[in-house]
């Protein structure tokens, strides 16, 4: 411990340092090197006078010490200077523990096997009275605990039973014996009775003595053994915690400061026992928009999902796969149900519906929140608002309606869904034709109150971008008011006034406009020029080479000479820094050069290399600029293309935006200024077409244009704070050969990074890799503890060599099974056992069957003849594929081909058998056009043919029976022609 203080004073985590002493000073009160490294950590915090103390104990006991009588003569310099420092505890001892105290090794440090034993937590009372018979297997805890001593046998004696206050007598699951207890406080009358007060001061709140019981935490051995095994609780906690998280706890043990929390230190909680990764990719559009409000801390194991539903700056939390059901997690889920009751929210969503099972669904809510929740339908449609829900009322910009495929809560309350469908929803497939819903008991999004918490559920596999909304509904983190962003630090100009056009005189060029503007930075200003613009077909020859340049197209141009412009002529130090993400992004695809002078900026418009102009502040809206502003329209007539953005939207006077525009032929205005949630306008824009990276929905706070075509709007406001459809902060506009661009985000969030980079037709990749060749596939439902072996036979091994991938259902559940029925990869599916009488499966059988039904193959071999009952077959099969087919009482017979089968006639001669001696599993009842080989007729007590292999068309597709038990050659020659391979 004294080597992790050490540690930590590198760090400069002073808290923790002083912590870690301690613990170190509690087993060996005299170590010198644990009081030294004690002292600097309080010097570290401001703790000067506790500094001194532990200094002058060492300038005592080793008067040899240089380094403590050279840090003592600096501690007591800073502490003249500025103060002793204060705890929040009166009466703290700075001294203990005293340096002449005895060494203490505390019983709780076994590193046995069985001291290891912790499994559920609750004590085995079978280990304690006399030994376990299971041992390792035992799902009960062998180890010590806060509430026993471990004695020579390594059993554990009740704490409650040494004090004489045990009231479970026999009934008690710790040993009710001292005889093998070695010496500890309970041998001493005056400890034990020291013990008393101080379980009883613990266990009781409205204890009214304070300073007794720390003096006796402090000097008696039971307090000392409680301290112990604090800091060996906290120091698990600790090691749990993530970096970020630690750091802000670190402020409730600096006693110096103050105990509330701030806004930065509350965190929400995701929990992902199985598969963290898969769940932060499928869902990167949540975990953005929560990391914009609150931080967001992930539990990826046990140890870490208990420690931080314990931590006090725990806003939510959201579930984010089915691990949390594994038995092995009910540490998780006590600790979780505990949060929830005393008032906490949590959301099951994201990998959760996916993965877990019909059964444990049911289990899970029943058994630990009371909630009647039933696992329910699975589907795709569009789900409209349930008005009649709290947390709908309470979140008007919640989506109206939106369409996600989810696995829906049967057993509900009408008011706790906050999605539903209704009677205009279909079911929407791509392959099934669309069907009414008739089911509007079950939602695919809940909430319900436990305790004084609430419980959510969102059903949604896909992690739809509406969805990230309901989430952040469920953790009341969406219609809430966000903190104000911190503006720019910029000095406050002077206002001037304005002169008129009298008093200056304008150029010939350009007609004088009015502007009740006032320029920021303390020059005059004059009105914003409105540009004679030159026609069209007569640019100047400084520009004209470039034009041609450009109209040859800037591709064929070599890439590392091309650059954008970034025209900054007022607000330097602030667009630098507003502007940072932006040009980062821009350099990753081409040069950037800042140009800061109207000289500079001319020369460089007429490169051959300059591929845009990309415009950060509102400088060009200075009349004194109107030579620049006009080689620029001239610029973009010749084809270029020029952005506003990145500070512009900030700084800009909002009556200067239609007199600049207007010199582009638009009559754009200055809109609202507010946040508000944006969708690409996907149908008429051309930037939005021609750009398939865009993202389709952000959200930003910005300067919106007012004014503006449909076909020039790139996003369009769907949120309650702008009304108009003519108004949006991102527009792109063609102005004669070239283009004309508008970001209004003031925050320049990276959200709105691709509609710049689009704008300048850097967002589509330069070298599209070809499209690379579908990947065929076959989907193989058996017990998991057979598939090695069916990995070994011919069927399998032609697979392989055919490139074709082996897909089973191991490690997928029967929701995300069904999705890959709709793949036109999906070469077919082999049923290699019973899978279907087990009632969790019916819902994937019916699938399957729907599957053959739409023109997919499905064959049934290997075990699958062998496992199911005569009964169970036949009724799968009628049930599902209107098939007669029944087993039949033959084992082993002489089967002939049927050449009359479509199947036998497409395979080659070679591959045809005329006689085949087969065995395994018969059917009958077989149409005779469906038998591939088959017996002679009339044979057995069903007086029937029976058929080894058959192969029938169900629908648009077929579906076929192979009853050897082993996977023949022949069997993979007949069904590769199945999969027409």
């Amino acid at each position: 411990m004294s080597n992790l203080a050490a540690a930590y004073l590198k760090l400069e985590q002073y808290e923790l340092a002083e912590w870690a002493t301690d613990c170190a000073l509690l087993h060996l009160p005299s170590m010198a090197k644990a009081r030294f490294r004690r002292a600097l950590a309080r010097k570290g915090q401001g703790m000067n006078k506790a500094a001194e103390i532990d200094l002058l104990v060492l300038a005592k006991n080793h008067p040899d010490l240089t380094e403590a009588q050279e840090e003592l003569i600096k501690v007591r310099w800073q502490k003249k200077k500025n103060g002793d420092g204060q705890r929040a505890e009166p009466n703290y001892d700075e001294e203990f523990p005293p340096f002449d105290g005895e060494e203490w090794d505390p019983p709780i440090d076994s590193d046995s096997e069985e001291a290891r034993h912790t499994t559920n937590g609750k004590a085995c009372k079978f280990h304690n009275h006399g030994g376990c018979s299971k041992r390792a297997r035992c799902g009960y805890s062998h180890a010590p605990d806060n509430k026993s001593v471990r004695d020579e046998l390594g059993q554990n004696v009740c704490i409650d039973y040494l004090l004489g206050s045990c009231k479970l007598e026999q009934s008690c699951s710790y040993a009710h014996s001292v005889t093998y207890l070695l010496e500890g406080w309970w041998s001493s009358l005056k400890e034990v009775n020291a013990a008393k007060v101080l379980h009883s001061a613990i266990n009781n709140p409205d204890y009214s003595d304070p300073l007794t019981m720390k003096k006796l935490e402090n000097t008696s051995q039971f307090g000392r053994l409680k301290k112990a095994r604090d800091y060996r609780s906290e120091l698990d906690a600790y090691s749990a915690l993530s970096a970020d998280v630690l750091k802000s706890r670190l402020k409730d043990r600096s006693n110096d400061k103050a105990t509330s929390l701030t806004q930065n230190d509350r965190f929400v909680l995701t929990i992902c026992l199985e598969d963290e990764e898969t769940f932060s990719d499928i869902n990167a559009h949540l975990l953005k928009a929560l990391k914009s409000q609150i931080k967001v801390v992930c539990a990826r194991n046990v140890a870490q999902a208990v420690t931080y539903l314990g931590a006090p700056e725990l806003t939510a939390v959201i579930v984010g796969d089915a691990g949390i059901v594994d038995r092995k997690n009910s540490d998780v889920t006590s600790k979780l149900v505990d949060y929830v009751k005393r008032g906490g929210s949590v959301v099951f969503g994201g990998l959760f519906p996916t993965f877990v099972s019909s059964s444990a669904f049911r289990q899970f809510f029943s058994g630990n929140f009371g909630l009647n929740w039933e696992y329910g339908s699975y589907f795709r449609t569009t789900f409209f608002k349930n008005t009649g829900n709290d947390i709908v009322k309470d979140n008007p910009s919640l989506d109206k309606s939106y369409s996600m495929k989810a696995l829906h809560v049967k057993g509900i309350n009408a008011s706790s869904a906050l999605y539903k469908a209704n009677e205009t929803s279909r079911t929407q497939s791509a392959v099934f034709r669309p069907t009414p819903v008739t089911d509007f008991s079950e939602s695919p999004a809940v909430s319900a109150r436990v305790g004084k918490g609430i419980v959510s559920f969102l059903g949604d596999v896909n992690a739809e971008d509406s969805s990230t909304k309901t989430i952040l509904a469920m953790l009341d983190l969406l219609d809430k008011p966000l903190p104000a962003p911190s503006a720019p630090k910029v000095q406050a100009p002077t206002p001037v006034p304005i002169p008129t056009p009298a008093e200056t005189p304008m150029p010939e060029l350009f007609t004088p406009m009015k502007s009740s503007g006032k320029k920021k930075g303390g020059k005059k200003k004059q009105s914003t020029p409105s540009i004679a613009s030159p026609p069209p077909s007569s640019p100047s020859p400084s520009i004209q080479s470039s034009v041609a340049s450009r109209n040859a197209g800037i591709s064929a141009l070599p890439r590392e000479k091309c650059f954008i412009m970034q025209l900054t002529l007022e607000y330097g130090d602030v667009v630098d820094g507003v502007c940072k993400s932006y040009i980062d992004a821009l350099r990753v695809k081409m040069d950037v050069r800042k140009i800061t002078s109207e000289t500079r900026a001319k020369e460089l418009l007429r490169s051959q290399y300059i591929s845009g102009i990309f415009v950060t502040d509102p400088g060009l809206t200075d009349s004194a600029r109107a030579n620049l502003l006009k080689a620029i329209v001239e610029y973009i007539s010749g084809g270029g293309t020029v952005v506003f953005g990145g500070a512009f939207a900030s700084f800009v006077q909002y009556p200067d935006i239609t007199p600049l525009f207007s010199n582009f032929g638009l009559d754009w205005r200055a809109g609202a200024y507010t946040r508000d949630s944006l969708e690409c306008n996907m149908d008429e824009n051309e930037l939005v077409e021609t750009n398939t990276f865009l993202p389709n929905k952000i959200s930003i706070k910005g300067l919106f244009l007012a004014n503006v075509d449909t076909e020039e709007i790139v996003y369009t406001p769907t949120g309650a704070g702008v009304s108009s459809r003519t108004e949006s902060p991102i527009v792109f506009s063609r102005f004669r050969n070239g283009h004309v661009g508008y970001i209004g985000d003031v925050n320049a969030d990276k959200c709105t990074t691709p509609s710049l980079l689009a704008m300048f037709d850097l967002l589509k990749p330069h070298h599209v890799a070809p499209k690379p060749r579908p990947h065929k596939f076959v989907i193989v439902l058996t017990h998991f503890d057979t598939i090695e072996e069916y990995q070994q036979t011919p069927l399998f091994q032609k697979l392989k060599e055919r490139n074709v991938e082996i897909i089973t259902d191991e490690r997928l559940s029967d929701p995300r099974i069904s999705d890959l029925f709709t793949s036109r990869d999906l070469l077919g599916i082999l049923i290699l056992d019973d899978m279907f009488s087990i009632p969790e499966r019916e819902w994937l059988g019916h699938q399957v069957a729907v599957y053959a039904w739409s023109g997919g193959t499905v064959v049934f071999g290997g075990d699958f003849g062998v496992m199911t009952t005569p009964d169970e077959f036949e009724r799968y099969l009628t049930n599902n594929f209107c098939l007669p087919w029944k087993i039949s009482s033959a084992t082993e017979l002489s089967v002939r081909l049927n050449g009359d089968n479509a199947l036998i006639r497409g395979l080659p001669s070679s591959a045809q058998q005329e006689h085949v001696y087969a065995e395994g599993v018969f059917i009958h009842d077989v149409s005779p056009e469906d038998m591939v080989y088959k017996s002679q007729p009339g044979l057995g007590p069903e007086r029937a043919t029976h058929v080894p292999v058959a192969y029938a068309g169900v629908g648009k597709g077929h579906v076929a029976f192979f009853g050897n038990e082993e996977i023949t050659e022949l069997d993979t020659a007949l069904t590769l022609a199945m999969m027409k391979l």
